[in-house]
């Protein structure tokens, strides 16, 4: 029978449940650590989209493991059940002349909670109750648990009944030694008995490692092992055979089905390639029993461009065995990392969607990582074209990395600081190159993309700020002062506005024209936070002339883009040298016009434009930019789509949304706005369109059709603006420890009627937790706790105090008393804040609670 692993199979005997007419998907949870590739499992338990051979972008992926199955046999009184857990499964069965019993779909209820994939069997002939998951050890700042290859399986059996009953459950896998999607080599390894020794010292199988094991010529060879853990009652039992062979079909058929074990017995024909672990186990009435199975793999070698950069976890491990080995032992603590990490979000007051959409977006760290054998990391935009570093999108996505991962966020940014070219200091490159590290480049575009020197400088001022780390921005302080004097250059008026042309922004089939909105908003918050950053380095001069050139560039941006008569900032400003007519094309209302007021104003460096104006132009875009399941890119004010000036030949495709950006830049903005309502609506109508409606919960595409409510346009495939949607939790609780002045910032962003906010805090130091609540009728009370797992230097706090009235006390206590503060209020751009001064500054660890009540007169 002729079978690839592209999923291009004959059609197998169809048996019972074969005739499902329930909808099935072709992707699933991604399975798998931190750049050690993964397998996904979704709503018909098969194993598809399969990158754990180094093939991790789409053209190499393995989109089916035809042949690898789960299946489940019980004998109750003398009657025998054997069920594959699956829809199907290419196997021979009508010339072994075997009906196998299949389970559809409208059988299975799966519930998919990243890194987990849950199955309950609801077949209403079922001897026992079964339940199962799959997991793998993702962990939050546990890179070395992260990045374990290993993928468990732990299934929960109970008898219902009053009579005994035999349970015996089977995983058979196929050994990919060498495969990718188009390449199936016939010779992949041969089997090994993985043993272990019970109480009497006896030798057993506890599982089989297959492939090779040694010679490894090609980035798929490796070796797999698939490995029962040993446990009380319960017996294992394994198979090294050919599942193609109809013969062979049967000699398993014969052992599992009327044996309930396997025959502990390994084939050395070059055919056969799958592996089979039977766990058995006797219950007695209304007894439960858990078999747990770990698969792993062991691919070392990855090349490159003629460069191994092999894989870090083949630091860790010498072979698929002890991955899997070592991983079991460890089990019971990443079953409860897992959980208490995913818990932390779903036992929040946040709405479940919301948290379930925030663990979910961690998918892109299994599908779209890489982590060599040096540590270097990096996540590439999306498999469809694996470009690493991105550092147009990273602005929006890398933020979960730094607050889940800090240590692979700061590699990733050393790199990135590292690739600019000699010949042009100061010029940052797009991407570190296609499935590598070491060919930064612009990829397919010619002209500089002038939106990334200070995308940049605002990352960098972000990490610092996050994490505290002087002595990192000491190192990158050169390299930010030239990424500044290049972008500087760019403005012949001196008025601190660099001109554009060409495509040079990230929105690749969208011209640009002399001074554009989105650049020159991000580049004036990077002027603000560059200043800022000189200035917490001790250069007062860099830092007051950033200061200064900051505040030219804001009036020349008021004075060239402002539309008074529509209310928003234009696309663009004609540059020098040209007439300074505006052509129709310059006029269009661009969501992404306040990029830079946005990210200013969440890094507390204030506002950057007249508030008055950027309400109105907010208020703009969603009249404008509105279409029946998002917002548009861009839109004329007459209502047509955005046009590229004559002669390019190109459409920009502004009709288009971009969810996971819009969702930072706009949807945050107007949560920062005070406009709460709006922006939790744009996050939610996202949620809906894309990730539920659309199904993309682990397949988030960059582009969306605003009115057929699909995916559209290029990078489709598991992109990594998925992972924006951490901006929206941010803005949404407005905790911000900003440890390089050791100031916590809490300006929390509540929908109108929530007076109660408790949610977890992510932070390059680790988990902590908020609790906030108003209190009273005219909601005159404000108290909060904060819970810090590390310590934390603390000299002052600023917060947004709600809706008290002008006059307030703030009390402030610890484990260790009440804290001496002074307060002071002020109005600052527009924002009222509150300071919290502390006499000296504290060491705070545990329970910080602070009480805001109305000022005795």
């Amino acid at each position: 029978m002729a079978v690839n692993l592209n999923g291009g199979i004959p059609q197998p005997q169809r048996g019972r449940g074969q005739g499902d007419k329930a909808r099935r998907i072709s992707w699933g949870v991604p399975l798998g650590g931190i750049g050690t590739g993964c397998i996904e499992l979704g709503n018909d338990s098969r194993f598809r989209n399969i990158t754990i051979n180094n093939n991790r972008d789409k053209a190499t992926r393995i989109s089916l493991s035809p042949r690898a199955f789960i299946a489940l046999r019980t004998v109750r009184q003398g009657r025998v059940q054997t069920r594959f857990l699956q829809p199907d499964c290419a196997l021979p069965f009508a010339d072994a002349g075997i009906i196998p019993a299949f389970t559809p779909v409208n059988e299975l209820t799966w519930r998919a909670l990243y890194p987990c994939s849950y199955y309950t069997l609801n077949a209403k002939d079922a001897t026992v109750e079964t339940a199962w998951r799959a997991l793998a050890p993702v962990v939050p700042h546990d890179v070395a648990s992260s990045n374990t290859p290993v993928m468990f399986f732990s299934v929960s059996v109970r008898n219902p009944a009053h009579t005994p009953v035999q349970v015996s459950f089977v995983l058979n896998w196929e050994n990919l030694c060498g495969c990718e999607r188009s390449v199936v080599p016939t010779n992949r390894g041969t089997f090994t008995p993985v043993p272990y020794r019970n109480e009497s010292s006896e030798p057993r199988f506890q599982g089989l490692s297959f492939g090779k094991t040694e010679g490894f010529v090609s980035n798929a060879d490796g070796n797999y092992a698939l490995i029962a853990q040993p446990q009380l009652g319960q017996e294992i039992s394994v198979l090294g055979w050919n599942s193609t062979d109809a013969s062979e079909l049967d000699t398993f058929w014969q052992q599992f089905h009327y044996d309930g074990r396997l025959a502990n017995q390994v084939s050395r024909n070059e055919a056969a390639q799958s592996a089979a672990v039977c766990c058995t186990r006797e219950l007695e009435p209304y007894q439960e029993c858990r078999f747990l199975l770990a698969l792993s793999w062991y691919c070392p070698r990855f090349v490159v461009d003629g460069v191994d950069l092999g894989n870090k976890y083949a630091e860790i491990y010498r072979n698929a065995v002890e991955a899997g080995q070592g991983a079991l032992r460890n089990v019971n603590f990443y079953f409860r990392a897992v959980e208490a990490w995913q818990n932390s979000l779903l036992t929040s007051s946040l709405p479940r969607w919301f948290s379930r959409m925030l663990i979910n977006s961690c998918a892109t760290f299994s599908t779209n990582s890489l982590l060599t054998r040096q540590g270097e990391f990096a996540l590439f935009e999306s498999p469809e074209e694996p470009m690493t570093g991105c550092l147009d999108k990273r602005l929006y996505s890398s933020l979960a990395t730094l607050l889940l991962f800090p240590e692979l966020e700061e590699a990733e940014f050393y790199i990135l600081a590292g690739a600019m070219p000699k010949t042009e200091p100061g010029r940052c490159v797009r991407y570190l190159g296609r499935m590598t590290l070491h060919a930064p480049g612009d990829g397919a575009r010619t002209d500089e993309l002038v939106d990334l020197g200070p995308k940049f400088v605002l990352l960098a001022s972000r990490n610092l700020r996050f994490t505290g780390n002087r002595k990192m921005a000491e190192t990158l302080f050169p390299r930010l002062r030239a990424v500044m004097n290049h972008i500087a250059k760019m403005s012949p008026q001196d008025d601190g506005l660099p001109r554009q042309s060409g495509f040079s922004t990230m929105y690749d089939d969208w011209a640009t024209d002399g001074v554009n909105s989105y650049t020159s908003s991000l580049w004036i918050a990077a002027m603000r936070a560059y200043a800022a950053l000189a200035a917490h380095l001790g250069d007062a001069a860099e830092a007051e002339r950033y200061r200064a050139l900051a505040a030219r560039a804001v009036e020349r941006f008021e004075a060239l883009l402002w539309n008074e008569e529509q209310g928003y900032y234009m696309f663009c400003a004609p540059g020098t040298g040209q007439d300074g007519r505006l052509a129709d094309w310059h006029l269009g209302c661009h969501t992404g016009q306040l990029a830079g007021e946005w990210y200013a104003q969440w890094l507390g460096l204030g506002s950057l434009f007249a508030p008055q104006r950027v309400a109105r132009a907010v208020a703009t875009i969603q009249r404008l930019n509105e279409r029946k399941f998002c917002l548009a890119r861009a839109t004329l004010p007459d209502g047509y789509p955005c046009e590229n000036p004559p002669g390019t030949g190109v459409e920009p495709q502004t009709e288009q949304s971009w969810p996971g950006i819009l969702l930072a830049h706009l949807a945050c903005l107007l949560l920062q706005l005070n406009r709460e309502d709006h922006g939790f609506y744009l996050i939610e109508r996202i949620f809906k369109s894309v990730w539920m409606k659309g199904a993309r919960a682990f397949n988030h595409p960059l582009a969306w059709d605003c009115n057929a409510n699909a995916p559209c346009g290029p990078a489709q495939d598991r992109h990594l603006s998925a992972l924006t949607v951490w901006h929206a939790f941010e803005s949404l609780h407005g905790v911000m420890m900003d440890a390089a002045e050791h100031v916590l910032w809490i300006r929390p962003h509540l929908p109108r009627g929530v007076r109660f906010l408790s949610v977890p805090l992510f932070s390059p130091t680790g988990l902590s937790w908020v609790r906030l609540e108003e209190k009273g009728s005219t909601r005159s009370v404000v108290e909060m706790q904060l819970a810090f797992r590390d310590p934390v230097l603390l000299r002052e706090i600023v917060m947004r105090p709600l809706h008290l009235a002008t006059r307030c006390e703030a009390r402030c206590l610890t484990t260790r008393g009440v804290l001496e503060t002074s307060l002071h209020v002020g109005d600052e751009e527009g924002e009222r804040l509150l300071h919290i001064r502390l006499s000296r500054p504290e060491v705070v660890q545990g329970t910080l609670a602070i009480t805001l009540t109305p000022a005795q007169r």
